[in-house]
């Protein structure tokens, strides 16, 4: 995995924060140390729907502990996921 340990606690600590109890999974390139660069996929699995203005808060927050970078977050309810979402949950990695 391509997070740094002080990455992981700011997102992990971000996410607790506005939204208690949810689960979150990093995915994609960065699950994978051979590969170099790529955005930060994460999933966040939640008993409900969150809302923009909680999904803009925890953008917002990330990109300032965390920089300038790419990140991307798809939200799910843990049980209506979508295809994508379960694809996610499958090939990431709980953080």
């Amino acid at each position: 995995m391509r997070l740094r340990p002080d990455e992981i606690l700011s997102i992990k600590n971000t996410v607790e924060e506005i939204l208690p109890g949810a689960k979150v999974y990093l995915f994609g390139s960065r699950v994978d140390d051979s590969k170099k660069g790529g955005d930060i996929d994460l999933l966040i699995v939640t008993n409900e729907k969150v809302d923009f203005k909680k999904q803009s808060k925890i953008d917002w927050i990330l990109q300032q502990k965390l920089g300038e970078q790419k990140i991307d977050i798809l939200y799910q309810i843990e049980n209506e996921m979508t295809n994508f979402g379960w694809l996610a949950l499958e090939t990431g990695i709980k953080l």
